[in-house]
């Protein structure tokens, strides 16, 4: 029998076994329960308790504060006090086993998929994470800002899969209230509205298409997706063609193919611009001027672009751009060349039709470096005037993202993004060139963006890295957009930092925007895959990353495989995991402490411990509580699983 209730949804409160409210008098003792309750093992770092609590004081004052909210926590928990709450040197854990904790039994009733027990998960949810819990310290609302989201999208998964198992007549009312945990959720206003067809009321499902319209019109400037538009169509249809159909409206939708609606656009390749400068080591700035022409013409969101990666040794081979065309299934490729010599660029650039072969299009661009993105842009402009001519499109405005206003500037920030990621000396480098980016244009968005970033790779490798690292991360990345919110790399940086710090919403958010700017971006979608791997959506994630290869073929930056291969894991298919860990150039610890994991959860021990003593040789301070405190998991099971995988396999708690 639990000897004490904690509920943390809908409000905190505490109870004895009789049933009398405990009274917690300070803020932060209420806080410092939540983090416990709901914390893998019970069990969190002194360090991290004081960061997340006092993060506005030293360390020492932080510590002594600690201390004291856990003396007088003890003492208002009575004679409990002593039993439930056990600290050291290092850590503060809370008797869990002794408990009964909503939150908790609420994440157990969710992986439940038979309806008593997501009715069970349902009931339990009673409201917002710690609603009246929140304390004045931006590290805790931060963390709290993630908790609430990862329970908020645990009941829209139990919501989500009751719809599905409950008599008609009941699914109104669960869809309202699936409706009302995110009212900018599609998939929520078609479940709606199916239920209402389900239930005969075909007017209130239109009624609510309308409401749905105009709130995504008002709140986000977009229109409802293809699934809620073809149901709409169906509601509408004559009475007499309706009364043929038996079967519920939500039983008979069809599914919607991505494929095929990808290739319904004018779809065009840009292959890598060949490197004629004298000297090879200018390839990255080939590289760069490509990849910018490539993100430019990914704004066109009526054009599926393809970009084409170089060959191992950073020149592109000869090839018949039509037979290229053919085989990455486009319909017109762009090739070209740049030659950099002193202060002069030349581009020399052509529009080719893959089915023809006939050049529609070829100009020669000479111009000073400070001209380069004058040039670039006549480029894409003049590529998408011609392709307007040909196809009829409808509309080829773009939203530009400002360039900087120093060629070496640019140059800096191109050198950076050539040097590989993994290699801590590398990413150093790229470093210091993005700080000297800055340093010579200070509105240079992407600087700041790329620079923001990389603080990440650092915090997330260094063991004993300051929090002031990763705020460093947001301060940069934040910069960035506010210098120009029409960059989708700027975006998807924020992006980025917030998933590290476990904001998975305004994550989304950013990748979601960045996205909307740059459709046709492996790059976006390679990064959606591993937010929803950690957001406790493998299956998703795993979806993004295969629309990044059918997007870009030949897309493979160094990182793409080992990410890839973590959200295998999450999945647990740990064969593919493996599979995935090994096609990556670049093993630092965290890869083989993760293949440790996956041999260990295989059953395969010798193989397991081999990695574990290879994660441990490179790192010998690395532990589990190391790699949970980076992994921006956001299910408790899934950060379990992890470190179940790792404990099996000899890596130290």
């Amino acid at each position: 029998m639990a000897v004490l209730k904690l509920q943390l949804l809908g409000g905190f409160k505490v109870m004895n076994a009789a049933g009398r409210e405990i009274v917690i008098s300070a803020r932060k003792g209420r806080a410092l329960l939540a983090v416990l309750a709901v914390s893998p093992s019970g069990s969190v770092s002194r360090e991290k308790l004081a960061a997340l609590l006092w993060s506005d004081r030293g360390e020492d004052q932080a510590r002594s504060s600690l201390r004291q909210t856990l003396t007088v926590l003890r003492k208002e928990l009575g004679t409990l006090g002593a039993n439930l709450l056990s600290a050291d040197d290092q850590r503060v854990e809370l008797a869990r086993d002794t408990m009964e904790i909503d939150a908790m039994s609420f994440f157990n009733q969710s992986k439940e998929n038979d309806t008593p027990g997501l009715r069970r998960a349902a009931n339990l949810y009673q409201g917002e994470f710690l609603v009246d819990g929140g304390v004045s310290d931006p590290m805790f609302e931060e963390w709290l800002a993630g908790e609430r989201s990862r329970f908020q999208d645990s009941m829209i998964s139990v919501l989500d899969r009751l719809l599905t198992l409950e008599p008609v007549a009941e699914r109104v009312a669960l869809a309202k209230r699936l409706l009302a945990l995110n009212p900018l959720r599609e998939a929520s206003h078609l479940f709606l509205m199916k239920a209402y067809a389900d239930n005969g009321e075909r007017s209130m499902a239109l009624q609510h298409y309308t409401a749905c319209r105009d709130l995504l019109k008002s709140e986000l400037n977009v229109q409802p997706g293809q699934e809620i538009e073809k149901l709409r169509l169906r509601l509408m249809v004559d009475e007499s063609t309706t009364s043929k159909a038996s079967q519920p409206v939500s039983s008979s939708l069809p599914r919607q193919n991505h494929d095929a609606k990808r290739q319904t656009k004018p779809s065009i390749a840009v292959l890598t611009f060949t490197n004629l400068s004298s000297d090879p080591a200018q390839r990255y700035f080939s590289d760069g001027i490509t990849a910018d022409i490539v993100t430019e013409l990914s704004r066109f969101h009526q054009l599926q672009v393809r970009p084409q990666r170089s060959s191992t040794n950073g020149e592109r081979p000869v090839l018949d751009a039509a037979n290229v065309g053919h085989e990455l299934g486009v319909q017109y490729v762009v090739e070209g060349s740049v030659r950099r010599l002193a202060q002069r660029v030349r581009i020399n650039v052509q529009l080719v039709d893959v089915d023809t072969g006939e050049h529609l299009w070829a100009e020669r661009f000479d111009a000073n470096e400070d001209e380069i993105f004058t040039m670039q842009d006549h480029i894409v402009r003049s590529i998408a005037a011609q392709l307007s001519m040909r196809l009829q499109l409808a509309d080829l405005e773009k939203a530009s993202r400002k360039p900087p206003n120093s060629m070496a500037a640019y140059d800096y920030v191109l050198r950076g993004h050539a040097l590989p990621i993994g290699v801590p000396e590398a990413e150093a480098e790229a470093r210091r060139l993005f700080q000297k980016a800055i340093d010579i244009d200070p509105g240079y968005a992407r600087a700041y963006a790329s620079l923001g970033s990389y603080y990440i790779f650092e915090w997330s490798r260094d063991l004993g890295a300051p929090v002031a690292t990763l705020d460093r991360s947001l301060e940069l990345t934040k910069k960035a957009v506010a210098l120009d919110d029409g960059d989708d790399f700027c975006h998807a940086m924020l992006g980025r930092v917030h998933m590290f710090r476990r904001n998975h919403e305004l994550a989304d958010h950013h990748f979601q925007r960045a996205l909307a700017l740059n459709p046709n971006s492996p790059l976006l979608m390679a990064s959606l895959g591993i937010l929803y791997g950690f957001r406790g959506e493998p299956e998703r994630g795993l979806n993004y990353f295969r629309e990044a290869l059918a997007i870009a073929p030949h897309f493979d930056p160094t990182w793409y495989w080992r990410n890839r291969a973590v959200v295998h894991f999450i999945a647990q298919e740990y064969e593919k995991a493996i599979e995935a860990f090994r096609r990556s150039p670049i093993l630092p610890d965290w890869v083989e402490a993760y293949l440790a994991a996956s041999h260990a959860h295989l059953g395969q021990m010798d193989e397991a411990r081999k990695h574990a003593e290879a994660a441990l040789h490179l790192t010998p301070r690395l532990t589990i509580h190391a790699m949970l405190s980076v992994d921006p998991f956001r299910r408790r099971e899934d950060a379990e699983h992890l470190a179940d995988g790792l404990r099996n396999a000899g890596i130290p708690d």
